[in-house]
C-alpha cells in the first residue's frame, strides 16, 4: 500500500486538509478501482475506459484552488499488470497567501508489470502564493511510468509575474527502492527567476519522465527531436528519460510533451497514446 508523503510542519492548521487513496487491481484482464478512501474535498469521477482498455481516472478538487493552510495529499497504488492514466480536468491553482504555505503531495506506487501514466494539467502559482509541491514515485521491477509536471509562475498571458511568492517543488523517483532521480526547485526571491542558473526570466518550467527507456528507443526519440521545438531538451539516465521545457506558455509545454508521449507510448506500453476525453472539453 502506498503511503503519504511527509507534510511540512509549517503547513498550518487552517484551511482545507484533504486526502485521497486509490488502489487499482486487475480483474479478468481489466483494471479496476478496487478501493478508495478519502477525506475532505478531494475525489474522482467514475473511472472511464479508453478504446484500448486503459483505465482513465480524473482527479477532482471542488474548491478549484489552494490557499495558505490547504493540504492536498494523494496516494495511488497501481497493482500488478494494471494500466492507468491519471489526469485532472483543469489547472491546479495556488492563490495568494497571507503567510501560510499551501501543500500538495502525491505518492505513486507502481507494481511489477503495471503501467501508470501521470498527466495532470498545469499548476499555476499566482503572485504572492506560497506553495509546496512533492511527488514521490516508487517503481517495482518491470513497472512502466510516464508523467509530467508543468509549472506556470504567475500569469504570463496577462503580464502578471510571480512576484513576492515562494515555491518549493521536489520530485523523487525510485526503481526497486534504488533512487534514480531527486530534484528540488526552490524559489524564494526574484533572482531565482531571472538568473542564468535559474529560470532565465521564463515563467513556465516543465519536466517529463519516462521509464524504462532503452538506449535504442532514446536514439529514436532524439531523431525526432526536431519536431519538439527550441525550448525543449532531454537526457537519459539509467533508462530514465528526463525531458525539460523552459518557456512562456504552459500550452506549448503540454503540446511538446504530448508529441513525446505519442512516440514513447507504443514502445513502452504496447498501446497508442490515448487522449483523455476531458482534454477535449
Amino acid at each position: 500500500m502506498c503511503s503519504p508523503a511527509s507534510i511540512p510542519a509549517d503547513a498550518g492548521n487552517q484551511g482545507w486538509h484533504a486526502s485521497l487513496r486509490l488502489c487499482l487491481e486487475t480483474k479478468e484482464d481489466k483494471t479496476i478501482l478496487e478501493k478508495t478512501s478519502r477525506k475532505g474535498p478531494l475525489t474522482i469521477q467514475q473511472p472511464l475506459y479508453a478504446e484500448d482498455g486503459t483505465c482513465h481516472i480524473y482527479l477532482l478538487h471542488p474548491p478549484g484552488g489552494l490557499v495558505g493552510g490547504d493540504v492536498l495529499d494523494l496516494a495511488v497504488d497501481a497493482g500488478q499488470n494494471t494500466h492507468t492514466l491519471l489526469t485532472t480536468p483543469g489547472a491546479t491553482k495556488f492563490y495568494r497567501s497571507q503567510g501560510q504555505r499551501a501543500v500538495q503531495t502525491q505518492t505513486l506506487a507502481v507494481a511489477e508489470g503495471a503501467v501508470l501514466q501521470w498527466f495532470p494539467q498545469e499548476t499555476i502559482l499566482f503572485e504572492g502564493a506560497m506553495g509546496s509541491l512533492g511527488t514521490t514515485i516508487n517503481l517495482a521491477p518491470k513497472a512502466v511510468f510516464m508523467g509530467w509536471e508543468i509549472l506556470c509562475l504567475g500569469l504570463p498571458a496577462l503580464k502578471k509575474p510571480f512576484a513576492g511568492g515562494h515555491l518549493t517543488s521536489t520530485v523523487t523517483l525510485f526503481n526497486n527502492s534504488i533512487p534514480l532521480l531527486f530534484e528540488k526547485l526552490k524559489i524564494e526571491k526574484q533572482s531565482d527567476l531571472c538568473g542564468p542558473a535559474g529560470l532565465r526570466n521564463q515563467p513556465v518550467t516543465a519536466t517529463f519522465w519516462a521509464y524504462p527507456v532503452p538506449e535504442q528507443l532514446f536514439s529514436q526519440v532524439q531523431n525526432s527531436a526536431s519536431i519538439l521545438g527550441e525550448c525543449f531538451g532531454m537526457t537519459l539516465m539509467d533508462d530514465l528519460l528526463v525531458a525539460r521545457y523552459l518557456g512562456d506558455h504552459p500550452g506549448q509545454a503540454k503540446e511538446q510533451f504530448e508529441k513525446l508521449r505519442h512516440i514513447l507510448a507504443p514502445e513502452l506500453t504496447g498501446r497508442q497514446a490515448a487522449v483523455p476525453r476531458i482534454w477535449n472539453t
